[in-house]
């Protein structure tokens, strides 16, 4: 909706209103477009606003305010009916503050442009609860299902406050997570999360891979992981994957039905345990651990190696598993 000014070779609209949301509680962005009418027709528009309040548009105001979860259902939503536009340009935005789940989202801003099958966003920024702060750009895909592929980093100075907002209080560990910057190449979709290239620090331990996610079905949810960390705190990353995806890896149902992973690590601590110089590469599926190698360092001052596979693991555990343990103080080495 506006006003609008037309030449042979332009079409200005200087008094735009982007409206969206239900009819009795609209929310909108006022800006600005023209759009070139020459032989190279293309539209360059920008849409700006002091705040937009999702938690009254979508939620029900400060006493009910909208879940984290429902406003990326309704982003989502809004990307299956985007239409891709039939001229090319770019669409910019810029909005200082945006109420949800009681709470700002500060300093949003970005550019759009047109890209075969959706958009290219450029520099996208914004402050985020918790003194985090997430940047990104890629492309963003509308059919045939949404999606995005580009590169991200999120960056978080108090992530319990974060927590709160990003799971409204639910969801969380109950360990503390620490300060973390986590970074890489992410592709997402409704049944596909992928991120290479990770370039994470958390809880003072460096962490560089890959992780992949697949859901197939409601029952075959695949996770791979591929991880080298000088330090790796499972329960910080155990924090931070319930903070993130909803569920703690050790949760019942918990984030996959199989797993495969390869980890080394100079040091892994796990509940209360430190161990050094550690390799796992294995693969758990329907109750059977199949575990091609486990190499430790160190543990209490002895050396471990392991493969084989073991079945029934929720109930009455058998298989087949040799093991070598060499323990340093005693002198002695002890095949089992």
């Amino acid at each position: 909706l506006g006003k609008f000014e037309l030449r042979p070779s332009l079409l200005r609209l200087p008094e735009l209103t982007l409206a969206a949301g239900p009819d009795d509680r609209p929310y909108g962005l006022a800006g600005s477009a023209s759009i070139d009418l020459g032989t190279d027709m293309r539209f360059d528009a920008v849409f700006k606003s002091r705040q937009l309040d999702l938690d009254r548009a979508i939620g029900k105001g400060p006493n009910q305010p909208a879940e984290v979860d429902q406003a990326a259902g309704v982003l989502v939503d809004a990307l299956r009916q985007l239409p891709t536009p039939a001229i090319p340009g770019r669409i910019g935005f810029d909005i200082p503050g945006v109420i949800i789940g009681g709470s700002v989202i500060q300093n949003l801003r970005f550019d759009a442009v047109t890209a075969a099958g959706g958009w290219k966003i450029e520099e996208f920024g914004a402050d985020l609860p918790g003194r985090t702060r997430l940047t990104g750009d890629g492309l963003v895909s509308t059919a045939p299902e949404p999606s995005f592929t580009g590169g991200v980093r999120l960056a978080s100075d108090q992530p319990s406050i974060f927590a709160a907002w990003w799971r409204g209080g639910a969801g969380t560990a109950q360990r503390p997570l620490q300060a973390f910057d986590m970074s890489g190449q992410l592709t997402v979709s409704p049944v596909l999360f992928s991120i290479s290239g990770i370039n994470a620090n958390l809880g003072g331990s460096k962490i560089r891979g890959r992780l992949d996610w697949q859901r197939r079905s409601e029952v075959d949810r695949r996770l791979s992981l591929d991880i080298k960390a000088d330090r790796f705190d499972y329960d910080q990353v155990a924090a931070l994957t319930a903070i993130l995806a909803g569920h703690s890896p050790s949760e019942p149902g918990g984030i996959a039905d199989s797993i495969a992973a390869k980890i080394s690590a100079g040091e892994l601590l796990a509940f209360d345990t430190s161990l050094s110089d550690v390799f796992v590469d294995g693969a758990y599926a329907a109750g059977v651990l199949d575990l091609t190698k486990l190499s430790i360092g160190d543990v209490a001052g002895a050396a471990i190696t392991a493969k084989g596979q073991l079945r029934d693991l929720a109930t009455i555990p058998s298989g087949n598993l040799s093991a070598r343990l060499r323990a340093t103080a005693l002198g002695g080495v002890a095949d089992l």
